[in-house]
């Protein structure tokens, strides 16, 4: 039987935390970093780290707070730490390892998570390089990982987080509501005319 997912617990989460203590508790006190380079054309400000050690590191941090966020988008950070942490316990192939999630610590005092930067080119840049073997066996790979990820359950539906939480919906049905009901609400607050009532209803 596959391990549920309720309840879900970031091992390493802390309130508050600045960088430099995060790198002390997983590497040696003289480790510091040495250099910064932002990942542009995210929703979240991403930069890659570079360590003294010559580790890379991936700081991920939550929008200011003028960004306008849908709901689901609101605890995404904390969606995947949970995430990371499901996978690196079961210990699924090409994860990569999550070091921290801090509630405040990023820029202007955001949410912000760190975990191992993996080097190497996405699909699109691939695609046009591989052969038809080679785009075989890639999707192969990843269905078998989809698979092996697929295997966590629990025992109540919903988003991650509302799982995690104990909210989770008694039935998929009852689960797409409430997805469908924030979508709706974002609409409203954008000011988005829909025939809100009949959609509802």
């Amino acid at each position: 039987m596959s391990p549920s997912l309720s309840p879900i617990l970031i091992p390493d989460i802390e309130p508050s935390y600045t960088l430099g203590s995060i790198l002390q508790r997983h590497f040696s006190s003289s480790v510091h970093v040495k250099g910064i380079y932002p990942l542009k054309g995210h929703l979240h400000s991403i930069s890659r780290l570079v360590l003294s050690n010559g580790v890379h590191l991936l700081l991920k941090c939550s929008p200011g707070p003028t960004t306008p966020l849908l709901r689901r988008e609101q605890l995404l950070l904390e969606t995947e730490a949970r995430a990371h942490s499901i996978l690196e316990q079961q210990e699924t192939p090409y994860i990569p390892s999550f070091l921290h999630y801090g509630l405040h610590g990023g820029p202007l005092g955001s949410a912000f998570l760190v975990r191992h930067y993996i080097n190497g080119a996405t699909m699109q840049e691939l695609e046009s390089a591989l052969t038809m073997q080679e785009r075989d066996d890639l999707n192969r790979a990843l269905g078998s990982l989809a698979r092996e990820i697929g295997q966590n359950f629990s025992s109540s539906f919903g988003s991650l987080d509302q799982v995690a939480c104990g909210s989770g919906k008694q039935s998929w049905r009852e689960a797409f509501v409430t997805l469908l009901e924030g979508i709706l609400r974002d609409s409203e607050d954008a000011f988005v005319h829909l025939p809100y009532a009949e959609i509802r209803n």
